[in-house]
């Protein structure tokens, strides 16, 4: 009877598995584990950074003038700003009591746009909406947005 030499890469018997396939299976479940604390905090926390930066205002500015671009009518006043848009839904941004500025489309949906927000002003006089914002660090910034002419219908 043959005596066959036994090593960590071949089986003796179906039942089991080779000390290679045990240690195979082992490094790739300390590798998965690895980065699940890296997963769940980016989950938990998003994409935001801790404080509010000067790009990320003026990002939030951008995109408030564009929806005042194309808003048809603004109504504005502290802590909010209402633009109604003639073929889509009405747009509300408005600054939340935990210090976020959020969007919302006809009172649906929460978009986040701006953390650590102390005040949210907006003042509309006639053609010209002036938004002021100041954030938890005390960093205060303002911007001036401009309602294009909008054309009446005439009403016979």
């Amino acid at each position: 009877m043959e005596e066959r030499m036994n090593n960590a890469f071949s089986r003796v018997d179906e039942h089991g598995f080779t000390l290679f396939e045990v240690l195979l299976s082992l490094s790739l479940l300390v590798l998965l584990l690895s980065f699940y604390p890296i997963i769940f905090q980016t989950a938990k926390g998003g994409f935001f950074t801790k404080e509010t930066t000067t790009q990320q205002v003026t990002m939030f500015f951008n995109h408030v003038a564009k929806e005042t671009r194309e808003a048809s009518s603004v109504t504005a006043g502290k802590d909010y700003l209402l633009l109604n848009k003639i073929d889509q839904k009405d747009i509300e941004i408005s600054l939340t009591s935990n210090g976020h500025v959020r969007r919302q489309s006809d009172g649906e949906g929460y978009v986040l746009l701006l953390e650590s927000v102390k005040s949210f002003i907006c003042a509309n006089d006639n053609k010209v909406v002036t938004c002021s914002l100041v954030l938890e660090g005390g960093e205060q910034y303002q911007k001036t947005m401009l309602i294009p002419f909008r054309h009446e219908e005439k009403q016979e």
